[in-house]
């Protein structure tokens, strides 16, 4: 049920997907404006272009950056009001979507409005956690690090233990944090009890992460083409400019395809998990909304 949920969130609902494109394009456009001008300049300035142009050198642009690096410096306060709105659109779309996606009307911007601080409350949470748990995989290391002593630990512990753990940790504390906020959207419970819920969800309901493994190996795939695309086939020069920006723009339609289906598994996972105070059918969650609103006229 949630892999089919997930796999047909992204084909009924395709202005989700670009939706999500549109707002992310936007803002990477935003960002890669207010970062590569500045960056073209210090490089530009610095007489080592052509260098640069021909292969990526880590101890020349080393140099570049201590020469000029007071004046990029100068100039990222542009970045400080992107951070912001992207975390508020982040934070706002989540909710947006589990709103849309478990109610037969198309909701997203009441949905995000209406949830929005609570979700915001949510990320701050579980970004402490995370914060909290990194901080005991590094104790963690440390003690390894003394019982495993000599460069062959080293090298395991730096390149094997150390990033699969911080990966575990990572995808515990998504995994935790969108469970929770589909809890309090779909379901509809309290803060603290879609919290509670969310943090016992990876261990309870272990069944959640199956779509959740799926979504990150096929993003991570696509990441992998884009990086291909980056890279060597540009290097190759066999797309034009035309051709590589568009396959770009297609694996980033595919990417936002990929965060509604798994927002269309969370939606049928709460849907399942927690029995609503609401009727069920087909797949979504009939809001009682509208009822409520006819009996309060009525009774007027």
């Amino acid at each position: 049920m949630l892999l089919t949920r997930g796999a047909e969130a992204p084909r009924t609902h395709r202005w989700l997907v670009l939706l999500l494109y549109g707002v992310g394009a936007t803002l990477s456009m935003a960002t890669a404006l207010l970062v590569v001008a500045p960056l073209q300049a210090l490089v530009g300035t610095s007489g080592f272009a052509a260098d640069l142009a021909g292969g990526f050198d880590l101890a020349l642009w080393a140099d570049i950056v201590e020469a000029g690096g007071t004046a990029l410096l100068a100039k990222s306060h542009h970045l400080a009001w992107i951070i912001p709105i992207s975390i508020l659109w982040k934070a706002g779309a989540s909710v947006g979507l589990l709103h849309t996606l478990s109610r037969p009307e198309s909701a997203f911007w009441r949905g995000a409005a209406r949830y929005l601080l609570r979700s915001l409350a949510l990320g701050a949470i579980f970004l402490v956690l995370a914060l909290l748990a990194a901080g005991l995989v590094m104790g963690l290391m440390l003690v390894v690090g003394q019982a495993w002593p000599g460069e062959v630990g080293g090298f395991r512990i730096r390149l094997i233990l150390m990033p699969a753990l911080a990966a575990l940790v990572v995808s515990a504390c998504t995994v935790m944090r969108d469970v929770a906020r589909a809890a309090m959207v779909v379901s509809r419970l309290p803060l603290f009890a879609a919290l509670g819920n969310g943090l016992a969800a990876p261990l309870r309901r272990a069944g959640i992460w199956v779509p959740f493994v799926l979504c990150v190996v096929v993003g991570s795939l696509l990441a992998g083409v884009a990086f291909v695309l980056e890279t060597r086939i540009a290097a190759d020069t066999t797309l034009t400019v035309a051709g590589l920006f568009a396959a770009q723009q297609g694996l980033q339609i595919l990417m936002a395809a990929v965060i509604v289906g798994w927002y269309g598994a969370l939606a049928a996972y709460a849907q399942a998990a927690w029995a609503p105070d609401a009727e069920v059918s087909s797949g979504y969650i009939v809001s009682d909304d509208s009822s409520e609103e006819t009996s309060r006229q009525e009774s007027g």
